[in-house]
């Protein structure tokens, strides 16, 4: 469909009314197609394009807008970003730039955002028949004059515009939408930008605000053909160079600068003053004019960066080999800016049982949050809050969205009403019984209480309890919840009428000595007998028996209600004492002999020459008869029954073991020890000569190292002879001086 020489109004006018409302809202659509992974396609220089003579179709600019439009919803395409020289100049009849505005009219229809940056041949600077310069003294000037621009692409062809550094005109302006997860910015800014310019640029970007914006700068003059920051403002103001220093890299969120001007890809990274990596991209084929369009593939979950040019009217794609660019760009580990979280929705406590009832303050962080009990319709409230009152059970559901449409995931908590307390089972009804019993108590939630004396009660679970009933006694329940609920308190007596108890008699034992049991009875009556005899009865006054002898106790108590169980004691008498046995009687021997003590029960007890007396027990004990010897023995029992001591004397006429040094010094003496009666010795030199004689004392035989005339014996060995009446020994002897 031509329009030529029509105005951007008329066509505007002519379009369809309908379509133009689809556009309007559509635009704020995000595609999310494949999570986390999305495109933009980014136009170079459409000079060449929409400068194809006044009447004719600009076959490739459609190609372009109309592939794009029919695969947005495939390949997740969400937003066009063309990096300026939109038209080639313009002419009096405006052709070029009806092209250019038809061709994007696609977008409007299909409801692809875009933005579009100013290059040179889009405004008055350039000549309207030719690439030359309009007015060179008033370049500077004619460079922001851009009618031609805002009348045919005005800002109501923008719905994802937020906002414009002058009012009606697009030279400078940002656009947000959301991809991937996360929120974008594009900025775009005038060729060569005035200083206020990039001030006002600077505002939105570092406004809080946009802090968590991905920030996208689109610009027409800003890289060279290798790569590097173009250096000069030309007839602009701020060269790009300053637009890096003042802008670029001082700002967090920035990401990615796209510009074109020159021919033809080219790439530069760099990283921001906040370690921010920075992707600058140059795309310009504007003396090719084939309809080329960079697609730039952002992945949020890999964190990548993908990028090529693809052609839709040749429908092939292409790869540059000029110097060290690339049209093909991949860049890895982007650190992209977090998108904003959506609004907090607070106040709603965990879910919980409850028998009251109580209000819950919902409260929103930003914009609104949605309430709803148990699935009704969703009620907003704002950042004021919210209160609701809980008095029955319920679900409570909620969550937070903010005017962008960011929307927090559903919460849900129940609330839950129990008003019922719990129910206490297993306790029969009051009876009488003349037998013990147990009564289980059982709850069906959380605790119950009971008491048998009315005043302590004590709890227990649903685990159940087991309560003794051994007397007469009225158990008292009731349950109680955590909450609080509480049941009436149930009572029931049991009467116990069980047969008389007899106690007083201690438990069976062995004894020898005279006692007395005093035997009661806790009602009447109770019956007792001793080895066997007829029963006798005693009445609650009790009875006292005397034992003094070996006696069988038995007893009961016995009434209406029964006759107990008998119950039996035995008190043993034990009078008589252990028997030691073993003792050889008295005896004279010239041998060392051995005498094998025994008891018949419990102890016996040994003394040899009037020592401390040992104990053995019925396992025996050895005695060594080695010398003269008294053996002194009895036995005793626990029960302290002690038979007579008995004594055995043993006479031994042999020298046996000798307890005496084999060595003195100086004047000391010796003594030889453990000797038979009547023992005699004296003292001989080795060669056999007399020395002295050993003279007797109450240990034994002494020799004082003297010699028989007074003398002190002279150091060396001597030999001592020791003389009984059946034995004779050679004892040496040292003395040392």
């Amino acid at each position: 469909m031509e329009h030529k020489n029509q105005r951007p109004d008329e066509l505007i006018k002519k379009a369809p009314h309908a379509a133009i409302l689809f556009a309007a809202m559509f635009a704020l659509i995000t595609f999310s197609v494949h999570a986390g992974k999305f495109q933009i396609a980014v136009f170079p220089d459409t000079q060449s394009e929409v400068c194809v003579g006044p009447g004719n179709t600009p076959t490739k600019l459609y190609a372009m807008a109309k592939w794009i439009t029919n695969n947005m919803a495939a390949s997740n395409i969400v937003f066009t970003v063309s990096v300026g020289d939109n038209v080639n100049w313009t002419t009096p009849d405006e052709y070029m730039w009806i092209n250019a505005s038809n061709a994007y009219r696609y977008f409007d229809l299909a409801g692809m955002p875009y933005a579009l940056a100013i290059g040179n041949h889009d405004t008055h600077a350039v000549a309207t028949n030719g690439g030359s310069a309009r007015d060179p003294v008033n370049t500077r000037t004619l460079v922001r004059e851009t009618p031609e621009f805002n009348a045919y692409f005005p800002v109501s062809r923008h719905p994802a515009q937020k906002g414009r550094f002058e009012a009606g005109k697009s030279d400078n302006a940002f656009y947000t939408f959301t991809a991937g997860g996360l929120n974008w910015m594009v900025m775009s800014l005038e060729l060569w930008p005035r200083q206020v310019a990039l001030d006002w640029a600077k505002t939105v970007i570092g406004s809080p605000a946009y802090a968590n914006y991905n920030v996208i700068i689109t610009t027409h003059s800003y890289l060279n053909s290798d790569g590097s920051v173009y250096q000069s403002g030309s007839y602009g103001e701020l060269s790009p160079q300053a637009m890096y220093d003042q802008l670029v890299k001082q700002y967090a969120n920035i990401r990615i600068v796209l510009c074109g001007h020159v021919d033809k890809s080219a790439w530069k990274t760099n990283t921001g003053v906040n370690g921010n990596r920075i992707y600058q991209i140059l795309q310009d084929y504007q003396g090719e004019n084939n309809g080329w369009v960079r697609f730039i593939e952002f992945d949020t979950t890999s964190n990548t960066i993908k990028g090529w040019m693809y052609s839709p009217y040749l429908n092939q794609g292409r790869s540059d080999g000029s110097g060290y660019t690339t049209a093909n760009i991949l860049f890895t580990n982007v650190n992209f800016v977090p998108g904003a979280a959506a609004p907090t929705v607070t106040g709603a406590p965990g879910s919980f049982t409850t028998n009251r009832t109580f209000s819950v303050t919902l409260d929103v962080d930003n914009d609104n949050g949605y309430w709803s009990t148990n699935g009704t319709s969703y009620t907003s409230f704002g950042t004021a809050g919210t209160t609701i009152t809980i008095d029955r059970t319920l679900t409570l559901s909620f969550y937070g969205r903010d005017t962008n449409g960011r929307t927090s995931a559903t919460n849900s908590v129940t609330y839950t009403f129990d008003t019922a307390a719990p129910t206490v089972t297993g306790a029969p009804n009051s009876f009488t019984t003349n037998a013990v019993f147990t009564v289980s108590l059982d709850v069906n939630e959380n605790h119950g209480w009971y008491s048998t004396n009315g005043v302590t009660f004590y709890q227990f679970t649903t685990m159940a309890t087991n309560i003794l009933i051994d007397r007469t006694l009225t158990l008292s329940y009731y349950g109680r919840d955590v909450l609080g609920n509480t049941s009436a308190t149930n009572s029931r007596t049991y009467t116990i009428d069980l047969p008389p108890v007899v106690s007083g008699a201690p438990s069976s034992c062995m004894t020898n000595r005279s006692f007395i049991i005093m035997l009661d009875v806790d009602k009447n009556h109770g019956y007792w007998s001793t080895n066997n005899s007829p029963f006798s009865q005693l009445s609650t006054a009790g009875v006292n028996m005397t034992v003094d002898r070996t006696t069988t106790l038995r007893y009961f108590g016995s009434n209406a209600a029964g006759v107990g169980t008998t119950n039996s004691r035995t008190y043993t008498f034990d009078t008589a004492a252990p028997v030691v046995t073993g003792a050889l009687n008295d005896l004279s021997t010239n041998k060392v002999f051995s005498v094998a003590l025994a008891v018949n029960e419990n102890y016996g007890y040994v003394s040899l020459n009037g020592g401390a007396y040992v104990q053995f027990t019925s396992a025996g004990t050895n005695i060594s008869i080695t010398k003269t010897t008294t053996l002194s023995y009895f036995g005793r029992d626990a029960l302290g029954n002690s038979s007579a001591t008995n004594t055995r004397t043993y006479t031994v006429t042999i020298i046996t073991g000798l307890e005496n040094p084999s060595a003195v010094r100086g004047t000391d003496g010796f003594t030889f020890m453990n000797l038979p009666e009547n023992t005699s010795g004296a003292v001989y030199s080795v060669s056999g000569r007399y020395v002295a004689p050993l003279s007797a004392n109450t240990q034994g035989l002494f020799w004082d190292t003297q010699t028989v005339n007074g003398k002190r014996a002279a150091p060396g060995v001597y030999l001592c002879r020791l003389t009984s009446a059946r034995d004779m020994k050679i004892v040496k002897v040292m003395v040392v001086r």
